[in-house]
């Protein structure tokens, strides 16, 4: 997995790279852009007066894109994307108001150069109800890949076997390749079952 730094705690905050980039400016550099192909071969971008964003309350954006153009209500097929893990993108397409059948497709830029662009789906109709992951750490964004964890998505495994997932880690800021942190002799996830903070060292009795 790719870990981005400045801006985060535990095991991440040790890493003395300036190459690092934070989630923050990750996110502000990349740009996302979902569109639609028509069955006659026009193609709608997120980008244009053809579609809608609008980010939410939970920082993920909801895309509204128009095929026909009868009445530009953004509403022919609605797509979720969440960019809030950075080591993935989901995409998911709503129960859809067009008869059509599109092809679905995503392109993701980082700082304005295409870094992929993929057709997620051949059919919307067949799409409702489905995710569609794009791994972020497979994408090069001029990053260091630390810890690049091989079996499967990484994040459900607990590779360093101290009771928490690297999922975990992240969320607790812990090190996810160290079973114990703060280096107090308990393992993070012990310390975490009993209420303790595992990235400072708890009072042991003498």
């Amino acid at each position: 997995m790719f870990v981005f730094g400045d801006d985060v705690v535990g095991y991440e905050s040790t890493l003395a790279n300036a190459d690092l980039t934070s989630r923050a400016a990750l996110n502000q550099a990349i740009t996302y852009d979902i569109y639609i192909i028509n069955p006659d071969g026009t193609k709608r971008s997120a980008f244009s007066e053809w579609a809608t964003i609008t980010k939410t309350e939970r920082e993920t954006y909801v895309y509204g894109i128009e095929d026909k153009g009868s009445d530009m209500d953004h509403n022919d097929v609605v797509i979720d994307l969440d960019p809030r893990n950075c080591l993935e993108v989901r995409v998911s397409v709503r129960p859809l108001e067009a008869a059509w059948h599109h092809q679905i497709g995503l392109a993701i830029y980082y700082e304005g150069e295409l870094k992929t662009d993929v057709i997620l789906w051949t059919d919307s109709h067949e799409a409702v109800g489905q995710d569609a992951l794009i791994n972020l750490s497979e994408l090069d964004f001029n990053l260091n890949p630390v810890d690049i964890v091989e079996d499967g998505d990484g994040m459900s495994d607990d590779i360093d076997h101290d009771g928490l997932s690297t999922a975990e880690e992240v969320l607790y800021g812990t090190d996810p390749v160290h079973p114990d942190t703060d280096r107090d002799g308990y393992p993070d996830g012990i310390e975490i079952e009993n209420g303790f903070d595992p990235r400072e060292p708890a009072i042991k009795e003498t």
